[in-house]
């Protein structure tokens, strides 16, 4: 459901080049990829109690650092008023890490932005 409601919600910021783990041979930029840095189970002491605390690794993508930047603003703004169906299981989201990186061998630059959910499963 995750991958789902953030596609949904960053697909929009790009103009739908957003992608599953690695970006496409040939991708036009900016470009938008996402994957689950780490998930862990909710327990108390009467057991799993149907949560799950996510980390998701989102990297915006940009020719110039001035457009990466931007793109990197509006994911966390997106990510931090999750709406729509995504509401429903998630509880709360907050941003969890941003680093600033160029790839110069592809000419890039790169901004990774991290994010945790708890999910109600």
């Amino acid at each position: 459901m995750i991958p789902t409601a953030l596609y949904d919600t960053l697909s929009t910021l790009v103009d739908d080049r957003c992608y599953p783990v690695k970006l496409p041979e040939r991708a036009t930029f900016p470009a938008i990829t996402y994957f689950q840095v780490s998930g862990v189970e909710g327990n108390t002491h009467d057991g799993y109690d149907h949560t799950s605390r996510q980390r998701w690794q989102i990297s915006c993508w940009a020719e110039t650092y001035a457009a990466c930047r931007t793109l990197a603003e509006a994911v966390k703004l997106a990510l931090r008023t999750f709406s729509g169906g995504i509401v429903e299981i998630v509880s709360a989201s907050y941003m969890e890490n941003q680093m600033d990186l160029s790839e110069p061998d592809v000419k890039l630059y790169h901004i990774p932005v991290d994010f945790f959910f708890l999910v109600h499963l």
